[in-house]
């Protein structure tokens, strides 16, 4: 039997979730349809962050020196103390 495209737009996504039953939709790439490379490499990247103690964090991150080129407010020349 052949389903025309309107029988196709039809069709739930996800015939097994239910949405008026209530819960969670099923998690990307639990349901057997692929997920987009870079979405699984943020979650991987996710799950490990996750593990790390907040010294390995900030070691990651970058500091306020990193982010601030050039500052000037009231004609004085904004340093880092100045940022909280």
């Amino acid at each position: 039997m052949q389903t025309t495209t309107q029988q196709q737009q039809q069709q739930p996504e996800n015939p097994s979730y239910d949405e008026a039953a209530g819960g969670d939709p099923p998690l990307p790439g639990t349901d057997g349809r692929e997920v987009r490379a870079n979405f699984r490499l943020q979650l991987q990247v996710q799950a490990l962050v996750a593990t790390m103690i907040n010294e390995e964090k900030m070691a990651l991150g970058h500091s306020i020196n990193d982010l601030i080129v050039d500052c000037e407010f009231a004609g004085t020349v904004c340093t880092s103390e100045y940022v909280k």
